[in-house]
């Protein structure tokens, strides 16, 4: 026996797998005494059971079997390699082990499920918690997601929504069971991910922190939490180091860092910005797209979306001084749950507007909340009108400026995203919107921060947000704008752009500086890394000198510490910045704190005025104190920013230049003094007329029609927001395109009725054109998407429908409408017929594979009568959300019964199928048969005329296979073919003589797929004029034609002959000619003759060519006449021509001299007197050009000219000229000018220029 090892680590499959690697071994043992053994093991980071087949030419994945060539995957995978997840899988023999999509990247559309169960021996073996461990993790995101449960089905707690890039994390599923659901879309395709699970282990080891006893962590002294994570200054560590780092110790339970460092654990020094993650006392359940407000010590928190339904604890306060959270009790009514919506401070009242209510609807709901007697208060009910207001919004934020609550942008369902600021005033309880700024987008997902100067003056600073897409290239945009807002005027100006462009982010404004936190910054048109889901960047803006720089911080102890996340909140309490809540894959119940440097603490100069960390500080006579201002030379200039005539004369510093349209400081030049100093409001109204808001800004019919100069139109398919003028110029233009293409056809001038004919006039013609499809402003806006309540409704408007949420959004707006992956699956127009079995509900599914494919939640539930029938309830692996539906011997949450209609269950499959039923499972109509064959559905033969043998076995719309037949039963034809299917008449189509008709059957058209037979008429319309029938039929199959003569006699008796029949016609075709003169072929409108041609026995694809010709014959005697005739006349024709054209050529070479000669006399004679001293040296020249016959040349000098009675010529005039004259060459002048004669040598030597620099000019 021969044995032969080969062991290969981390080996890469580069043509089956990406990115992904894999390592394993294999033994080949060999003998001689005529037998072979192969033991595989393939073992992967990805997957244990590979099943490498040799019958295929790939390997088969995840146990999948070669059969015949091909693999035969288990249930659970699919794929030609069973590569790919599909469906349910079970785990519960394993007490570790991992999940994966696939080796490849994952592909579009998948729905997969994993359902983890600990292995019990008995019932009576207690469940560990169940760990589970994100390895790798790559999915597009906002689009594609991984869903996590504690429990075998959907109805226990959501622990997580994965998306985008992530890091490894681990998850504890507590019941000791999880399921994992994902689900792709069909745009990109990433990586994917691996996700191991253990029931023998702590979640992050416990933190090094502790043992890990029957997957419990036991912490250390010092240490507490789910995996001893936090740590903490225990009662007896007073005086030691503990947990504190660097220079700290315990002291009163908190850690005591002295001088140079600050943190909860003496983390980072004292010039840098600390993060501590709070390890505060009392409850607090996780959550996003909340809001906050500090009121003295106590951090107020409303709302907010979480991972599993609605909390009851939707209003909770933070004690900042005793870390510690309570919740008030509320009296009287309470409001919905709603996320995405603004909260403010007034007069000791909770302000709350706007927001998403239960997960659907936007609203503009205002809400009142007493800070004394916990009581709520309805001010402004929800309305669903568009023109009322106020509008309802969500992702805005709100700010107190005097006696008014100012609204900033957010998405409204009718104008989309709001570029007016919303006002509403606490006097009188109205609400009125601001002016419309020209340059400002609407926008979602912003945050705003309030600025209070000294001066009184208010000013808010806007950053970041979702955006629409200013031109058709994304479908949105994500701002990286800094916006400032002056409430004094309503003005905007835009400051600089930050690097970091984000939505659903925070901010807050420290000492002169603005600091953003988090945030999603994906960007669908890329695949970059920095482009992901979660923002890494911490960076802020200082708001004196107009600088935006990067914050580097240290995280807390152990850098266990995560900032990446978005919609959390901010607040500001005294000098420290606290961060609640947030969303990174789970909605994080945390708090952070944010502390800057301290700067009275700093005694080097150098650190002290080094310090970038949300703060600046400067050093001043040996102490140092906060710096006010920034050190420049000379204040910020900000004149510039305003592009409105208006706004920038409302500033003092500044005038507008209306030559250049800017904003100018008053010490500038501008390029036009008199149109300089615009500073009155009567002069900038003239200015700002021109400067209007953008049509194209607009980007629906509602937004469209707030401004009076835009009208929203269709063109073809795509909606605009267009000028009057615009408008006006394109409904010109398709009118006369309209005119132009009648003007063309044969239908212009006039149509024909059915009774009689009469000319329709052209200017009725132009009233009936067909116009562009046009919403003017005076007119009916569609309903948005956001308002339709039906599938079928929000995808007839080419809207986005989520069957689970039942909510339609545009398609634009899916990322914002769903943040956090609360829609498992939408629907477009190009799948409409997901409308008819809606995904969501579980009693339409009506096989066990649809049952299980529309989502985790559905099961399905065998009658038990063996013959597969059912019905589809939800539930979840260990049986139905309600018991009593279904017994557990009939629950199946994975597979299902194998027969879907009455026939019976034979070795593992379906035996004969009954009732006009096929298929693996019985679970479609048979051939001939449609209906609807799941769960006992009847099928119903097909009605289809004689013209069909089969149809869809769905619809019974018929698959006709006479080529012209038409409609779902074919019974009529297309235009063009001739006859009454309805009635046994067969479809003719007309052939005109003399005209050669080619028909392309295609086998991917589904009206030619199943076409065998076409039939053909001529009428031969000339007398006494042989027929000529060609007919040639270029496809693999071939075909076979037949032809008949009909015809009247003199007594009215139709006669019919038959000419061919079933003739083999191939790509050489076939060609009969028939004679005028013989008995029985009478031709002309007289003898009413008709040829019928069949062409049938085909299969698609082919190219049919096929035509009847009348030519008379050739006279040769009057051809050759002709031609002789035409020949001499074109030879006369030629000479003539010819002597034309030599006259002409001499009387234009005539002409040409007298111009010249002419040209020549009128040249221009001048002189000019010069005073030129006179000088000893001799004039040379600087140059020569000779003539081309060497007899002249023109002579350059330089020409020194007058000066007067001074040294040097006048200021501003040159003091040479250069001379030119025409002159004769001497012999010695033109031997050095001569070109030599081929062969001969030419020396050059310096005195061969002695004579240029001794010829006189005047020679």
């Amino acid at each position: 026996m021969i044995i032969l090892l080969i062991r290969k680590e981390k080996y890469i499959f580069n043509n089956y797998f990406k990115r992904k690697n894999y390592s394993f071994s294999i033994i080949f043992l060999l003998t001689i005494l005529g037998y072979t053994k192969v033991e595989c093991s393939f073992q992967s980071q990805k997957s244990s059971n590979f099943a490498l087949q040799k019958q295929c030419d790939k390997p088969c994945f995840n146990n999948g079997t070669c059969v015949n060539g091909s693999c035969v995957c288990p249930y659970g995978w699919s794929g030609a390699q069973c590569d790919y997840c599909h469906g349910r899988i079970s785990i519960s023999n394993s007490q570790k082990g991992f999940i994966f999509d696939g080796p490849n990247n994952y592909h579009s559309s998948m729905k997969c499920t994993w359902i983890i169960n600990y292995p019990k021996i008995n019932k009576s073996t207690p469940v560990p918690p169940l760990r589970l461990h994100i390895e790798t993790f790559d999915t597009e995101c906002s689009w594609d997601y991984v869903y996590i449960y504690d429990g075998d089905g959907v109805y226990g707690k959501q622990l997580a929504a994965l998306s985008g890039s992530l890091s490894t994390v681990d998850y504890v599923a507590p019941s000791g069971s999880a399921l994992i659901y994902f689900t792709s879309d069909v745009a990109f395709n990433m990586a994917g991910f691996n996700i191991t699970y253990d029931y023998d282990s702590c979640p992050n080891n416990c933190s090094y922190h502790g043992k890990c006893i029957k997957s419990q962590c036991i912490c250390d002294k010092g240490f507490h939490g789910d995996y001893c994570e936090i740590a903490y200054c225990d009662i007896d560590m007073n005086g030691s180091r503990g947990p504190c780092l660097n220079e700290g110790i315990c002291k009163n339970g908190k850690c005591d860092c002295g001088k140079k460092y600050h943190g909860e654990y003496c983390q980072n020094e004292i010039t840098d910005l600390v993060i501590d993650k709070l390890n505060y006392k009392g409850y607090f359940e996780g959550r996003a797209s909340h809001t906050a407000v500090t009121v003295n010590d106590n951090i107020w928190i409303y709302g907010g979306t979480y991972l599993s339904g609605v909390n009851n604890q939707d209003i909770v306060v933070y004690d900042i001084k005793n870390n510690e959270f309570s919740v008030p009790i509320i009296e009287g009514k309470i409001p919905d749950n709603r996320y995405d919506h603004s909260m403010v401070v007034y007069k000791n009242k909770l302000y709350i507007f706007g927001g998403v209510l239960n997960k659907k609807v936007i609203t503009n709901e205002l809400w009142s909340f007493d800070l004394i007697t916990k009581e709520f208060v309805l001010l402004n009910q929800h309305n669903d009108s568009y023109s009322s207001l106020p509008l309802a919004v969500a992702g805005h934020t709100a700010h107190i400026i005097g006696d008014e609550m100012y609204i900033f942008f957010g998405y409204n369902p009718y104008e989309e995203f709001i570029h007016q600021t919303q006002i509403y005033s606490f006097t009188n309880g109205k609400w009125r919107r601001s002016e419309v700024n020209p340059n400002i987008e609407g926008r979602y997902g912003h945050s705003s921060v309030l600025l209070n100067f000294p001066d009184k003056k208010n000013i808010v600073l806007v950053y970041g947000g979702y955006n629409a897409p200013i031109d058709d290239s994304y479908s949105y945009l994500i701002s990286n704008q800094l916006l400032e807002f002056d409430p004094s005027d309503n003005s905007w100006i835009e400051l600089d752009r930050s690097q970091g462009p984000v939505y659903k982010h925070s901010s807050i404004f420290l000492h002169d500086t603005l600091i953003i936190v988090g945030g999603n910054a994906h960007n669908e048109s890329s695949l970059k890394k920095e482009s992901q889901c979660l923002s890494k960047k911490i960076f802020s803006y200082d708001i004196r000198c107009n600088e935006w720089f990067p914050l580097s911080i240290n995280l807390d102890r152990e850098n266990i510490l995560n900032t990446e996340m978005y919609g959390h909140v901010a607040v500001k309490h005294k000098d420290d910045m606290y961060i609640i809540g947030g969303f990174n894959g789970q909605m994080l119940p945390q708090i952070l704190k944010f502390t800057p440097p301290i700067c009275e603490k700093i005694k080097d100069i150098n650190e002290c005025t080094n310090i970038k960390s949300g703060i600046k500080c400067i050093f001043e006579k040996g102490d140092d104190r906060r710096l006010d201002n920034c050190i420049r030379n000379e204040p910020l200039n900000k004149c510039h920013l305003y592009k409105n005539c208006k706004f920038c004369n409302n500033r003092k510093d500044c005038s507008w230049c209306s030559s250049s349209k800017k904003c100018l400081k008053k010490n500038e030049n501008c390029f036009n003094v008199m149109k300089r100093d615009i500073n009155d409001e009567v002069k900038c109204s003239g200015v700002d007329l021109l400067d209007i808001r953008y049509c194209g800004l607009a980007k629906s019919c509602y937004s469209c029609k707030q401004l009076s100069h835009c009208s929203w139109m269709m063109i073809e398919t795509t909606q605009t927001c267009l000028t009057h003028q615009e408008e006006e110029i394109l409904l010109k233009k398709q009118r006369q395109r309209q005119i132009d293409r009648l003007a063309l056809s044969s239908d212009f001038s006039r149509t024909v009725h059915s009774h009689n004919s009469r000319v329709m006039s052209v200017s009725h013609l132009l009233n009936s054109l067909p116009s562009l499809a046009l919403t003017p402003s005076n007119q009916t806006c569609p309903i948005p998407c956001a308002m339709r309540t039906s599938c079928s409704s929000c995808l007839n408007s080419q809207c986005m429908w989520c069957p689970m949420t039942q909510r339609c959004v545009d398609t634009d707006t899916y990322m914002i409408s769903f943040p956090y992956g609360q829609c498992k699956g939408w629907v477009t127009a190009v799948n409409f017929q997901v409308c008819q079995s809606d995904t969501f509900d579980c009693r339409v599914q009506k096989s066990p594979e649809e049952c299980q494919l529309s989502g985790p939640h559905c099961g399905w539930c065998d009658n038990g009568s063996g013959t597969g029938l059912g019905q589809c309830i939800p539930g979840n692996l260990s049986g139905p959300q309600n018991p009593s539906e279904c017994k557990s011997e009939n629950w199946y949450y994975i597979g299902g019964p194998q027969c879907q209609s009455l026939s019976s269950f034979l070795q593992g499959s379906c035996g004969e199928c009954n009732n006009q039923t096929a298929g693996d499972h019985c679970e479609r109509c048979a051939s001939g048969y449609f209906g609807d064959a799941r769960n006992g559905g009847s099928c119903q033969q097909c009605e289809c005329n004689g013209q069909a043998d089969k149809c869809n076995h769905k619809t019974g719309s018929c698959y006709c296979t006479t080529k012209g037949v038409t409609g779902d039963r074919c019974d009529r034809c297309e235009p063009k073919y001739y006859g009454d299917p309805k009635n046994n008449k067969p479809c003719y189509y007309d052939l005109a003589v003399d005209f050669i008709f080619t028909f392309k059957l295609d086998n991917e058209e589904s009206k030619d797929k199943y076409v065998t037979q076409i039939n053909f008429f001529s009428v031969p319309y000339k007398k006494d004029t042989d027929v000529q029938f060609t007919v040639v039929c270029d496809g693999l199959s071939g075909a076979e034609v037949s032809l008949n003569l009909t015809s009247t006699e003199n007594d009215g008796e139709i006669k019919t002959k038959q000419l061919m029949l079933k003739n083999k016609c191939d790509n050489k075709g076939i060609r009969r000619t028939y004679s005028a003169a013989e008995p029985g072929f009478a031709f002309g409108t007289d003898a009413n003759t008709t040829f019928l041609v069949k062409v049938d026995n085909f299969k698609t694809p082919i190219k049919i060519q096929i035509s009847f010709a009348q030519s008379p014959p050739i006279n040769w005697v009057l051809f050759f006449v002709i031609f002789a005739a035409c020949f001499i006349v074109l030879l006369v024709v030629a000479g003539l021509l010819w002597m034309i054209k030599l006259r002409f050529q001499d009387w234009r070479e005539n002409q040409r001299r007298y111009d010249e000669i002419e040209q020549m006399s009128s040249r221009p004679f001048a002189s000019v007197k010069l005073e030129i001293n006179g000088t000893k040296n001799t004039t040379t020249p600087i140059s020569i050009e000779p003539s081309a016959n060497y007899k002249t040349g023109i002579f350059s000098c330089v020409v020194r000219l007058p000066t007067g009675s001074t040294n040097y010529t006048p200021h501003g005039t040159s003091g040479i000229a250069v001379a030119s004259s025409v002159c004769f060459l001497t012999p010695a002048q033109l031997a050095l000018l001569q070109t030599p004669e081929s062969g001969e040598k030419l020396t050059i030597t310096f005195k061969l220029y002695y004579y240029f620099y001794h010829t006189d000019v005047d020679s």
